[in-house]
């Protein structure tokens, strides 16, 4: 688990930005990491980088994830970093999702 001070969390929020259909936008640091094809947001703490929604989810969101488990933007948006959209699965369910989605991707509007 992430070891944040209401600072960090402070400085976090900084970097959120609410948009009308309810995800929060991450406007802060962003990288594609190790095989990853979309951007995803970046937020140093205990100076380290962690993913900015592994933070909303494990400080914010108090969801802790287990090995073998990935977080999961049900929202769809992997720059959104709103705890509630984000949700803890399996491995094989997150792949599962994610075939799933490319079928037929999801019909949502940013802007509300």
């Amino acid at each position: 688990m992430i070891k944040a001070t209401q600072a960090d969390v402070d400085r976090f929020l900084r970097y959120v930005r609410v948009l009308p259909c309810g995800c929060w936008f991450w406007i802060g640091g962003r990288s594609k990491g190790r095989g990853n094809k979309i951007p995803y947001g970046t937020f140093n703490v205990n100076g380290r980088a962690v993913r900015a929604h592994r933070f909303a989810s494990e400080v914010l969101g108090r969801q802790s994830c287990p090995p073998g488990h990935h977080r999961d933007h049900t929202c769809c948006f992997s720059l959104c970093v709103h705890p509630d959209h984000i949700e803890v699965v399996t491995a094989e369910e997150n792949q599962r999702r994610k075939i799933a989605r490319k079928a037929a991707p999801p019909a949502f509007n940013l802007e509300g």
